[in-house]
């Protein structure tokens, strides 16, 4: 299989970009960004360094120029990285891995699940983390199901999100590698 590191890093940036553009809860193409990255780097070590510098390079820049006015009391501080980050990054390299192992023949449906997959993984480890640093929920079983049930609107958004931008980094992978789409549609 050819792969191509300047198409892959491209469509990382893009997709990291798309975070600029006003969207929906969670409707990003991150979940699709992760996949493609363990999916076709060959250099393993790439398939989590790109994504995660380039998530990290757009945290600071969306927590330090746009997020900061929703925070006064912060907005005189430089972000740099908070605790929640390490279990969105968390969640983001198990979705690297899933890429890397279950998506070594890539199909429909092996990207439907890669692509649910993803959705629940960060549903399940962010939520987790909101729940375990926050004052809002009670430390508690019951504040965990509370936590859970309060970010469902955010995994819809995720779940469509992941769905639809999957399949089109994946399909724009092949087209401008392979030129063209017969591999992500095959089953």
């Amino acid at each position: 299989m050819k792969r191509n590191i300047f198409a892959l890093s491209f469509l990382i940036l893009l997709s990291i970009a798309f975070r600029f553009v006003p969207h929906g809860y969670n409707f990003s193409p991150i979940g699709g960004m992760a996949l493609l990255s363990g999916a076709y780097f060959t250099k393993k070590h790439l398939a989590f360094i790109v994504p995660i510098v380039l998530l990290f390079a757009s945290d600071f820049l969306l927590n330090n120029l746009f997020y900061s006015s929703f925070f006064p009391e912060a907005a005189s501080k430089t972000v740099f990285f908070s605790d929640f980050m390490l279990f969105t990054y968390g969640s983001i390299m198990l979705m690297i891995l899933f890429g890397m192992n279950f998506l070594k023949k890539i199909t429909g449906p092996r990207l439907i699940g890669g692509a649910l997959f993803s959705s629940i993984v960060f549903f399940l480890i962010t939520n987790f983390g909101v729940w375990a640093g926050s004052l809002t929920y009670p430390q508690s079983l019951a504040g965990l199901g509370a936590c859970y049930i309060a970010g469902l609107p955010f995994l819809t958004g995720n779940l469509i999100g992941n769905l639809v931008f999957t399949f089109i980094l994946f399909g724009a992978y092949e087209l401008l590698v392979n030129k063209s789409l017969v591999k992500v549609v095959s089953y």
